[in-house]
């Protein structure tokens, strides 16, 4: 029961409204209006048609949720379950970083770092020191721009493994992911991970990171309010 409920929870604002408003005539109509004389000529026809109307609107809307919206609800649940893992691969990624990031700046949450803080543990990194904590099979260890290039590959493909099966994803989500595929740090990143950098910190790339943790956070926060009702 609670799944009927749920998925008409979902159908479209206007559909629900027609449909309280069709309650409202029949109402109206078949306890109210029904025993006063006529206002004017044919009031009564014109009565009938509307009930037949509102009867027939919510006899195929009826038809529309139990055969239409009901199924495809149900495969949206059944994907979201998917999506969701797909879009946690993501999140986890950034909080990966974001950890590391917090031991660095020896703060108890990055979320708290203002922007002097993320400036100032980007200054105590050397991008040709290696990313600590994290090992390759076929690389081994590797330093910061080679861990974020390779990172971002994996983040490219996970996205695109989504876009393979985007029949259930709504154009908002599509255009995170998107903006998230398109950041700054995905592709400019390559141009810096093969060879030595010559700057001896991070500080130039401050904005850079801000821009691609508030992308990730974008797409947490749409999760949360779109994704997350699927799973309950």
């Amino acid at each position: 029961m609670k799944v009927y409920f749920e998925n008409y929870k979902t159908l479209r604002s206007e559909l629900k409204w027609l449909l309280y408003l069709c309650f409202f005539f029949i109402f109206l109509i078949e306890f109210i209006l029904f025993d006063i004389p006529e206002i004017f000529p044919k009031a009564n026809i014109i009565g009938n048609i509307i009930l037949r109307l509102c009867y027939s609107y919510i006899s195929a809307l009826i038809f529309y949720y139990l055969v239409v919206h009901f199924k495809r609800q149900n495969e949206k649940r059944n994907y979201y379950k998917v999506l969701s893992k797909n879009l946690n691969f993501l999140l986890n990624q950034g909080q990966s970083l974001s950890v590391t990031l917090n031991k660095i700046s020896e703060k108890e949450n990055f979320d708290s770092l203002i922007l002097d803080d993320l400036k100032e543990v980007l200054m105590k990194i050397n991008p040709n020191d290696i990313f600590p904590n994290q090992l390759y099979i076929v690389l081994g260890r590797t330093n910061w721009f080679k861990h974020l290039f390779l990172q971002s590959n994996e983040a490219k493909l996970e996205i695109d493994l989504i876009f393979k099966n985007s029949a259930l994803i709504d154009a908002e989500l599509t255009s995170l992911l998107n903006e998230l595929y398109k950041c700054i740090l995905f592709n400019n990143i390559s141009l810096f991970s093969n060879g030595n950098f010559q700057n001896q910190n991070l500080t130039n790339f401050e904005p850079i990171f801000l821009d691609y943790f508030q992308k990730l956070d974008n797409i947490q926060k749409y999760k949360t309010k779109e994704i997350d009702k699927y799973l309950n």
